[in-house]
């Protein structure tokens, strides 16, 4: 019997209660995004009223005593019928989407400067505000290629996010106990201890590949510092062209950038959106089937499917994880594969 755990705190870090009934647990990571984790509890429970407020409390999920995801109710939905079998689920998010209700002040320059300190200096800013503490604390800050950047009333993890998915950009995370790290890789090789294998480890498995945004030309719509006017800057990359011929794709860079950071949007655009991205769903066998407490986001791992039009032996970099689990104690493990990785190994 797996033992599931959903703790609540208050805003201060203090414990409020436990939500003893619940189903339909499903939460997840993203690399470099915020991730989301939902559930349905009784909505005639007077205790589990308690446990509930929006943007104050926070959830912290742990599976056999391991905590596993954490982040802030945010949305309260309730199911009613004429039988009483009233549920209400409840959507919370991980600490990095608390950054996207802040901004950046009229004009925030930053003159050729790591794009890590870029970062933090953005977010320690927005938490000196007034009531603005969010309580995030720096960890290792890893230099990254220099930018020069201006801001405009900018979304703050928007800036965050676009500057880490350049191709030459970073890799960050929140932990879930706020503090904020940057390096230009996370992650570890486990392909050969972390295999995903139908037939052996992996009893059933639901497999999408995802080709349904192609792109072999990047368009990427912005301005610079030497054109006060929207430059159009075009990236192509012939080989994939040649492949599956002209796919164009638009991306708008919102905040004033050096031409360097444009060609480097375009260039990420392309690494994406240039060959499918690799889902797969597999049923949890416990004991059997590697779980997400075995491996990380940004880890690469290696999957196994050889069965019929399928034939798959490859190493992919863990871009998405959900773990979905419900009272009939089954668990299922939900990735987002991409095998664009291999320049940090090489």
């Amino acid at each position: 019997m797996i033992t599931y755990k959903i703790i609540v705190k208050d805003a201060s870090g203090n414990n409020v209660g436990e939500f003893e009934k619940f189903r339909n647990l499903k939460f997840g990571k993203k690399l470099n995004n915020f991730g989301e984790c939902s559930f349905e509890v009784p909505a005639n429970d007077s205790k589990v009223s308690q446990l509930i407020a929006l943007r104050v409390y926070s959830v912290w999920i742990y599976r056999e005593g391991t905590l596993l995801w954490a982040g802030e109710q945010a949305i309260r939905q309730g199911d009613l019928d004429d039988r009483g079998d009233n549920w209400a689920t409840i959507v919370c998010y991980d600490w990095l989407e608390q950054l996207n209700s802040r901004y950046t002040v009229a004009e925030q320059i930053y003159t050729f400067q790591s794009g890590s300190d870029i970062v933090w200096d953005l977010i320690d800013q927005t938490q000196q505000d007034t009531n603005g503490d969010l309580g995030i604390t720096q960890g290792t800050l890893e230099e990254s290629t220099w930018r020069e950047k201006t801001y405009t009333n900018q979304n703050i993890m928007d800036a965050i996010v676009n500057l880490a998915n350049l191709l030459d950009g970073f890799d960050f995370q929140i932990n879930n106990s706020k503090v904020f790290s940057i390096s230009n890789f996370i992650g570890i090789d486990r392909s050969d201890t972390i295999v995903l294998e139908y037939g052996t480890n992996v009893k059933s498995v639901r497999i999408t590949e995802d080709f349904s945004k192609p792109s072999t030309r990047a368009i990427i719509l912005g301005q610079t510092d030497e054109v006060t006017d929207q430059v159009r800057l075009e990236r192509n990359d012939a080989t994939q062209q040649t492949a599956y011929g002209l796919r164009e794709y638009t991306q708008s860079v919102m905040e004033v950038s050096e031409v360097a950071t444009l060609e480097a949007t375009g260039d990420a655009v392309l690494r994406k959106y240039g060959s499918p991205l690799l889902k797969v769903s597999v049923d949890i066998v416990r004991s059997t089937t590697p779980t997400i407490e075995d491996f990380s986001l940004g880890d690469i791992i290696r999957v196994k499917i050889k069965s019929g039009i399928y034939n798959i032996d490859e190493n992919f970099r863990v871009f998405e994880w959900t773990v979905s689990y419900d009272t009939d104690n089954t668990e299922t493990l939900s990735l987002v594969l991409g095998n664009f990785y291999t320049e940090v190994f090489s």
